[in-house]
């Protein structure tokens, strides 16, 4: 799953200095079969977690293997070795996107771009650098997958994430006072 030989030295070296407190996982994505709203625009993941972290992404299918019709990680190999000079602030513009620092088409034309198919039991890891996106969803199913950042934290500059939850409907707090009749 390494494409490039270098990078097998460097997950190492970060994955030896990671404990529990250089871990961060994201719930599992699940896009959804045929929908316009589970499509991932170009982006690097380097203004995506904690700032100047050193870190190496894992990218792996959770229920079933991750195809090109479930729409599978699609990388543009080599591109982490131009650091973050391709990405651009959308938010500027008005935009209110799912990623606000994308990297746009005109850079990602510069590479080639692959689709990188993950069967269960594997994981890709890789620069959080490196361009990529999730590819469209066109088959029946969801396609679950979990993200995983390590993080070296021995890295003066780290600093771990508060992560804070947004929820959609209803609170657990408010679910709590619905059950029992009690004011929040």
């Amino acid at each position: 799953m390494l494409l490039d030989p270098g990078l097998a030295d460097r997950r190492d070296a970060v994955l030896a200095a990671c404990d529990d407190g250089g871990i961060t996982v994201r719930p599992a994505w699940t896009p959804m079969p045929r929908d316009a709203e589970h499509w991932y625009t170009w982006h690097k993941d380097t203004f995506y977690t904690v700032p100047e972290s050193t870190f190496v992404q894992l990218w792996a299918p959770v229920v079933e293997d991750s195809t090109v019709d479930l729409g599978t990680v699609k990388i543009c190999p080599k591109s982490h070795k131009a650091g973050g000079r391709e990405q651009i602030d959308i938010a500027k513009e008005g935009h209110q996107p799912r990623y606000r620092y994308i990297v746009p088409d005109s850079a990602v034309a510069k590479y080639e771009v692959v689709d990188v198919p993950v069967t269960l039991g594997q994981v890709l890891l890789f620069d959080p650098g490196l361009i990529h996106r999730s590819g469209n969803n066109t088959s029946d199913t969801c396609r679950f997958t979990l993200l995983g950042f390590f993080h070296q934290i021995e890295n003066e500059k780290f600093r771990p994430l508060l992560l804070r939850q947004a929820y959609v409907g209803k609170t657990p707090d408010q679910y709590f006072a619905e059950l029992f009749g009690v004011d929040v």
